[in-house]
């Protein structure tokens, strides 16, 4: 009887042997891992990360760096201007989904709603401090004057005249720049424009409106049918592609919306993301492997090609309005989708830009460092571990006859502020993480390896107590002696493991 049982042992060794080979060869942990991800990242109400997708809780902090311009007179002169930058001012980010509703044909809508509350301790000051920075507000008129249509043309010569004066810098504290104070200029063309029924802000702020608000209606693919469409954008407020540049490849809203990525990221993939900031869908690439909280990650950052000029990279040229204006490298003229506005944007500091932007302005020092744009993203979930989202805000300074201080200008890109919208996961869910996803997917890919170890060790012991035991001459095990048996004992083995626990 004991020989038949230490033959049985070294027979289910042999079988797990074999059981665990056939496991690792078909890659049954990529199969338990992706069946466990389409449960979990799938967007439905009742989807485990539901409350997180809602509230996303990883701290989101939005920090502005402005440029205090400290030669207002020489460059109304003509001279080359010198800023220095103040900064950061930082404020807690809340975007909260709002107005979510679902569709039969795997879609589901929503809004972000921005909040933003003050953070001295991550600040550098209080954002009462007064800067001197460009009068945007008198800018953005004169731009606006070079293209009324001719019944508005005596409105537009009573503004000129009114506003013929008006300082070209002006100082205000951090938070009017930011965030709204009453203009003189806009609220003279607000009593213009209201006479003719035409809406128009008696107050002006970089980011006038944005707090308490939304930035418009996404509707993203809920990953239900296909995972690896999760998050991808269908449509923005209802279009299914843009109308403010010039080619239907820039008109395209391709990607997500950046707070996370469809999961199983490799290093060769182009990653999309609608930015409407900039009012366009944005690319990055692969950089390097990182390491966020004891969690491996992979960067992707956005490259010099996205804002390259046309001769670099001709599929820019979309982005050119009019169609044969078009600006250097490093930047973009993102007045078709502010009204008209002067507006361009850049990285921080004219990184990666053409290097006349550079020079043009002393107090500008670019560096990859401080400021790159980049995720590190952990790619099996495509969750964002860490993200570094930095832009520049500028207005095109141009000389004009319509306004005294504007005469003698140079043509330039005026920097105006950086911001860095930033976010690195928490400690408590990156080791929710570790200790859910993590050991989940180590377990499912280890488990033909267990399964082949555990039936090596059994051979290996029984076959040792064998052979001090006995020749295998010697041995008898009626259920081993004959064919039948020997099959009965492999279809129950394979059964339980296949059918009953693997379910492959």
């Amino acid at each position: 009887m004991a020989q038949c049982c230490l033959v049985t042992s070294i027979s289910i060794g042999v079988l797990l042997i074999v059981g665990g080979a056939i496991l690792a060869g078909i890659d049954v942990g990529s199969k338990i891992v992706d069946e466990e991800l389409q449960k979990q990242l799938v967007l439905s109400l009742d989807s485990p990360v539901f409350s997180q997708w809602m509230n996303p809780p990883p701290p989101i902090y939005m920090q502005y760096w402005l440029f205090n311009v400290t030669n207002p007179e020489v460059v109304v002169n003509g001279g080359k201007p010198k800023v220095e930058q103040i900064g950061p001012f930082t404020y807690r980010l809340y975007q909260p989904r709002i107005d979510v509703a679902f569709f039969t044909n795997d879609t589901v809508s929503y809004k972000y709603n921005h909040t933003l509350v003050f953070e001295r301790e991550m600040s550098v000051h209080d954002d009462d401090l007064v800067i001197t920075q460009l009068n945007a507000p008198l800018v953005t008129i004169d731009s606006l004057l070079k293209s009324v249509p001719s019944w508005a043309a005596s409105v537009a010569a009573e503004i000129s005249v009114a506003l013929s004066d008006s300082d070209l810098f002006v100082k205000h504290t951090v938070h009017e720049f930011l965030f709204g104070y009453e203009d003189p200029i806009f609220k003279l063309v607000h009593t213009f424009l209201h006479v003719l029924h035409i809406d128009f802000p008696p107050r002006f702020g970089f980011f006038y409106g944005f707090n308490n608000s939304d930035d418009g209606t996404y509707l993203v693919n809920t990953g239900r049918s296909d995972i690896s469409q999760t998050n991808i954008l269908h449509k923005f407020n209802g279009n299914k592609s843009l109308s403010y540049w010039t080619s239907e490849a820039a008109n395209m809203i391709n990607g997500t919306d950046g707070v996370f990525m469809p999961p199983k990221i490799n290093r060769s993939e182009t990653l999309y993301i609608f930015n409407t900031d900039v009012c366009r869908s944005l690319y990055l690439v692969f950089e390097k492997d990182t390491n966020v909280r004891n969690v491996d990650t992979m960067r992707f950052h956005l490259p010099g090609d996205v804002f390259a000029n046309v001769t670099t990279n001709p599929a820019n040229a979309g982005f050119c309005v009019p169609a044969d204006e078009c600006l250097d490298t490093g930047v973009l003229n993102i007045g078709p989708c502010k009204q008209g506005a002067p507006v361009v944007v850049s990285s921080p500091h004219f990184y990666l830009g053409a290097k006349k932007y550079i020079d043009a302005i002393d107090g500008i020092s670019p560096n990859k460092e401080e400021h790159s744009t980049y995720l590190d993203l952990e790619p099996m979930t495509g969750v964002v571990f860490a993200a570094m989202k930095r832009l520049q805000l500028n207005i095109h300074l141009q000389s004009s006859k319509t306004f005294s201080q504007m005469e003698n200008l140079n043509d330039l890109i005026f920097p105006v502020l950086w911001l860095n919208e930033s976010e690195v996961i928490d400690k408590n869910s990156a080791n929710q993480f570790k200790s859910k996803v993590v050991v989940l997917v180590r377990f499912a890919h280890g488990l033909p390896y267990i399964i082949l170890g555990v039936g090596l060790l059994v051979a290996l012991v029984t076959s040792g107590l064998i052979a001090r035991k006995c020749t295998w001459a010697s041995i008898s095990c009626p259920l081993l002696n004959t064919e039948t048996g020997f099959r009965s004992l492999a279809w129950s083995f394979f059964y339980h493991l296949f059918v009953v626990h693997i379910k492959y």
